[in-house]
C-alpha cells in the first residue's frame, strides 16, 4: 500500500478552512468521489490517500478552492467542485 500524500493549508485561518470543508466535510467528501481518493484533515495538515497521480491531483483541487476562499469570503459550494 502506498504512503499518503501529506501537505498543509495555509494561512491557519480557522475561518476560512470551516468555509473550505463545508457542512460536515461535504466539500471534502465530494472531491473524494469524484477523484477516487481518501481525504483526511486535523485543523491545516491534510492526508490523501489513493495512488498514483490522483492524490496529486486533489491537491491541486483542494489548494485551488481553498483559494477561492480567500477570494470570495463565502463558503465553497458544490458546484464550485
Amino acid at each position: 500500500m502506498s504512503k499518503p500524500h501529506t501537505f498543509q493549508l495555509l494561512p491557519a485561518d480557522t475561518e476560512r478552512l470551516t468555509q473550505f470543508c463545508g457542512l460536515q466535510n461535504a466539500i471534502l467528501e465530494q472531491i473524494e468521489g469524484f477523484l477516487g481518493v481518501k481525504i483526511s484533515h486535523r485543523n491545516y495538515a491534510f492526508s490523501v490517500s489513493g495512488g498514483g497521480q490522483k492524490t496529486g491531483r486533489a491537491e491541486s483541487v483542494i489548494r485551488r478552492l481553498f483559494e477561492l476562499t480567500a477570494n470570495a469570503g463565502q463558503p465553497i459550494n458544490r458546484s464550485q467542485v
